[in-house]
């Protein structure tokens, strides 16, 4: 698959969590669930421990999992599907299941539901074949799967209530398609189907009883029955709901951006229109055909997980309708092509040995479509910044910036809320950071190494240097940016401060500006269309004032672009910086469009905030104008 790992970008703390886990499995805790993060099934966790294992801990080796089950998911439906309607079902079941956005993105992000349709698909085939068979090894076989399906996904546990509804559905209405012997087929079946699923839920049926509230607990905080999700209004919950859930099919699905793209329904168009054919087919043979009762049965049970919870339809809660739901447009688009090939042989009458390639034609072309209408909307949506948010990319970035300029050399010092707030930067550290900072503690001096000091940027970080001994070199910038569900504005994760020893190289000064503030040097990088201003400050004494930087970009003599405000991206204002230290600074000024480069000149100086005045400039080695340097372009003349 492209981009795995990359394309949706991030790592959810969700994900990031069975990464924990699964690095606690290679360490030796082996668990039968999983309590951290409201409890999970263990299957997705010892498959992610595998990879990590051969990978390292990385957003690929946490999704490479679910890559592999939703690709051997696509064949098990075609299996499945065989069981119950034929080849040729079968085929287009398994090629919608590859086509559609739904199982796709599921199998594109590191979440433990999508291992639960991959262990539908093969107990209901395997159901298939021993209702067919009688055999009790095969039912063994079957009960056994559908046990081993508690170790996947929740929405497993009401898988229980289809086979009930179904078998009471036969009892009582035995002309189906199963002759005189149903409820001895049916009372068998049932006994050795139990024992397999009983051995295989053994394990974790011990560990529930012994731990009710760990396992059962997270339902209930989700449930419409809580009177805050609810608001008073059961019925009306309930009713709304149930529209919302079968309407997720053909008319507006998940809204939640890690679940879907936002509002999109499961089918495209084309499948919708075939969805409602094969709902239509399935209703009429559900007369006299037990596949079609099953069926029905299966997908009106198994959205419940999401008609009764919140934020419904809920694309990871409404799993397991998958892959039967597939069935459904499978047999639609058969039976839409089945009546234009019909219509054709009556205008065409060599039609019959046209009749496969054109039927393949058809079918191919429909099937194709569906998949540019997956790759039209999922493409842009794996490359926006609002999904990059959802899967909080920005602190993937920050665990890899880490990582990064700890391998140069750089001594780790890290706010200890990281690790407990934002779960991908523990999971992705390669190592564990020398200094782990709580709230108040001032750095551990060491000026003779590079520090990089990862801080929340919304306090007063500097205060944290009081301990480590000036002069040094520091150079603080903001981090990636995140936006939670409910921020209006992303914002920085962190402020990298980067803290290393005071070159000697540094003596001269290109600027004295009033007030004991020092201009060191500056550089100017062109980047195509930016430019990067890099300068080096210092101060004698602090500084009284709210003074801070001003940049412009003027042509021919008038200001084109603003690039105002504190060092380090905001985070390091005048007035905290310390006396002898020598701060860098640097800025991005986007060059602005049909402009010609020739007339550009970069002008730098500072000015106090309240009053807007400028800050007398007593003596440069550039050219000076109105207390503001010239600074010129990239190439062009230092002092």
């Amino acid at each position: 698959m492209p981009a795995l790992g990359a394309a949706p970008p991030g790592l959810y703390h969700d994900e990031a969590f069975y990464g924990l886990d699964a690095q606690g499995v290679l360490s030796g805790n082996w668990q039968i669930y999983f309590p951290a993060n409201h409890g999970r099934e263990p299957l997705f966790i010892y498959l992610v421990a595998v990879s990590i294992g051969l990978l390292g801990p990385t957003p690929l080796a946490v999704r490479l999992p679910a890559a592999v089950i939703g690709a051997l998911t696509i064949p098990a439906t075609y299996w499945m599907t065989r069981q119950l309607w034929g080849r040729r079902a079968g085929l287009l079941a398994a090629a919608i299941m590859a086509v559609t956005l739904w199982p796709v993105h599921l199998s594109r992000v590191g979440f433990r539901a999508v291992t639960l349709p991959l262990f539908i698909a093969l107990g209901i085939g395997l159901a298939v074949r021993a209702w067919r068979s009688g055999q009790r090894r095969a039912w063994v076989v079957a009960g056994a799967c559908w046990g081993l399906s508690f170790y996947t996904y929740l929405a497993a546990r009401f898988t229980p209530l289809v086979f009930i509804f179904f078998v009471i559905f036969l009892l009582i209405f035995r002309q189906i398609e199963a002759g005189p012997f149903l409820p001895q087929r049916l009372s068998i079946g049932a006994v050795w189907a139990t024992v397999g699923f009983g051995l295989a839920v053994a394990p974790l049926a011990i560990y529930t009883l012994g731990n009710w509230d760990v396992v059962m607990g997270r339902a209930g905080g989700v449930s419409i029955l809580e009177p805050g999700i609810n608001q008073g209004d059961l019925p009306g919950t309930l009713i709304g709901n149930t529209l919302k859930a079968f309407g997720m099919f053909v008319w507006q699905g998940d809204r939640i951006p890690r679940h879907n793209v936002p509002y999109r329904p499961v089918f495209d168009p084309l499948l919708a229109a075939a969805f409602i054919a094969g709902l239509v087919v399935v209703i009429r043979q559900a007369r006299a055909r037990i596949a079609a009762v099953f069926v029905l049965s299966w997908v009106g049970v198994m959205l419940l997980p999401t008609i009764l919870s919140e934020d419904t339809p809920h694309f990871l809660r409404a799993v397991g309708v998958l892959p039967v739901a597939a069935i459904f447009p499978a047999l639609g688009l058969e039976w839409a092509v089945g009546i234009g090939m019909r219509a054709v042989a009556r205008m065409m009458p060599g039609y019959r040995r046209l009749k496969p390639a054109l039927r393949t034609t058809v079918i191919v072309g429909a099937l194709g479509l569906s998949a540019g209408f997956t790759l039209r909307d999922y493409a842009p949506y794996a490359a926006s910044a609002e999904t990059g948010y959802a899967f909080e990319a920005g602190a993937v970035e920050l665990a890899n910036d880490i990582n990064r300029l700890d391998a140069n050399g750089y001594r780790v010092l890290l706010d200890a809320m990281y690790l407990s707030e934002w779960t991908a930067i523990p999971f992705m550290l390669k190592q564990t950071p020398d200094v782990l900072l709580v709230q108040g503690a001032d750095l551990p001096a060491q000026p003779d190494s590079p520090a990089l000091l990862v801080a929340w940027p919304y306090a007063d970080w500097s205060r944290r240097l009081a301990a480590w001994p000036a002069p040094v070199q520091l150079q603080a910038q903001a981090g990636p940016l995140v936006k939670g569900d409910r921020d209006p504005q992303p914002y920085a994760l962190a402020g990298l401060v980067r803290i290393e020893p005071r070159p000697d190289s540094i003596d001269e000064r290109e600027a004295r500006f009033d007030g004991d503030i020092y201009l060191l040097g500056h550089a100017i990088e062109d980047r195509g269309g930016e430019w990067l201003l890099r300068t080096l400050w210092q101060i004698d004494q602090p500084v009284s004032g709210d003074v801070t930087l001003f940049v412009h970009l003027l042509s021919n003599g008038t200001v084109a672009v603003s690039a105002d405000g504190d060092a380090g991206d905001g985070l390091y204002p005048l007035r905290l910086w310390r006396a002898g230290d020598v701060i860098v600074d640097e800025r991005s000024i986007s060059l602005p469009a049909n402009v010609d480069r020739a007339s550009l000149l970069m002008e730098l100086g500072l000015y106090d905030r309240h009053s807007g005045a400028r800050v007398p400039i007593l003596d440069s080695a550039d050219t000076v104008s109105n207390n503001a340097l010239q600074l010129g372009a990239p190439g062009s003349p230092g002092p």
